[in-house]
């Protein structure tokens, strides 16, 4: 697949699932801010109040409605056209590169689990790079409910929060801020979940399955558990360092105190003050579900489209 039409087909995959998936990134985005909301506050939560999956998701709705539930959609669009579409897009012409240049003739099979593994995370790490202001935007807009007092809920929408972010957090450099760990996290996503599904489906193959949407579901399945269980950590991490105010910064989004130097400070801090255990959430429920029902659902939804697409695309 080219890379003009990886892009294109990529980019439709993408917001196909997106728009199913983002209710969850919400859900998963403030469960996993929750103690960073405690530390900004002091507010203290004991077990019979502390934040769950259910009370979360309910909380939104009741209080916030659809708009709250969908909370970031437009530049969650975005992001998936610049992010999701250039992955799509780069991962075949990476893969041709990446095995030429380890020796692999033209004609060999292209189902090497750590040279696509390779060719996924070079095409995810570049892809989110370039797109990171757009899931700094994304991930303060789901983090903050809907009229809340804070700048962040105060910016209407994707373009009001992007001007604020550079005319108030040191232009170009606000806008980039996390991108490295952001760009760390989407090349492990990127390796494990296009390296799973390629190997996935050529095993499913051989046991017989035909192709077509079944086989993309199974294949797609093991795919959102695998990238899902490599994102616990870099998730964690990244989405706290996005929601934190850029270092230096007055007046901007969550200002009351936490400000992260880079990524591996966030990681220090958040280990030091909430205990090792804050990386995963310390529950299933808390952590790994949430995380699952937003990435396994799209995951599975934009690898269903995408096949559906080349095959309307090349007629096959």
């Amino acid at each position: 697949m080219s890379l003009p039409v990886g892009l294109f087909l990529g980019s439709i995959a993408s917001c196909v699932a997106v728009t199913a998936s983002n209710p969850f990134d919400v859900v998963k985005t403030r469960l996993q801010m929750d103690q960073t909301a405690i530390k900004l506050t002091g507010v203290l939560v004991n077990d019979s109040n502390k934040p769950s999956l259910r009370k979360v998701t309910w909380g939104i709705l009741r209080n916030e409605g659809l708009p709250g539930i969908q909370r970031g959609l437009m530049s969650a669009y975005v992001y998936q056209v610049m992010m999701n579409g250039a992955r799509f897009g780069l991962y075949d012409p990476l893969k041709e590169v990446v095995y030429n240049a380890f020796g692999r003739s033209p004609s060999a099979p292209r189902n090497i689990v750590p040279l696509n593994a390779l060719a996924g995370f070079i095409a995810g790490a570049l892809s989110n790079w370039y797109s990171s202001p757009l899931m700094l935007v994304k991930t303060r807009l789901q983090a903050t409910a809907v009229g809340a007092g804070s700048k962040i809920g105060q910016s209407e929408g994707m373009v009001a929060m992007l001007r604020t972010i550079y005319q108030t957090e040191g232009g170009l450099r606000g806008l980039f801020h996390g991108s490295v760990a952001a760009s760390v996290r989407t090349g492990v996503g990127g390796a494990t979940q296009f390296a799973t599904y390629d190997w996935a489906k050529a095993q499913v193959s051989r046991m017989g399955v035909k192709d077509g949407v079944g086989l993309h579901f199974l294949s797609s399945m093991l795919g959102g558990l695998a990238v899902t269980s490599s994102l616990f950590t870099p998730s964690c991490v990244s989405e706290r360092y996005y929601a934190a105010s850029a270092p230096k910064t007055a007046g901007s989004a969550l200002t009351s105190g936490i400000q992260y130097r880079s990524a591996m400070h966030c990681l220090v801090e958040t280990v030091k003050d909430e205990g090792v255990l804050a990386l995963w959430k310390g529950a299933f429920y808390k952590a790994f579900l949430p995380m699952w029902l937003r990435i396994g659902p799209h995951t599975v939804c934009t690898f269903i489209a995408l096949e559906q697409l080349k095959k309307l695309w090349f007629g096959d």
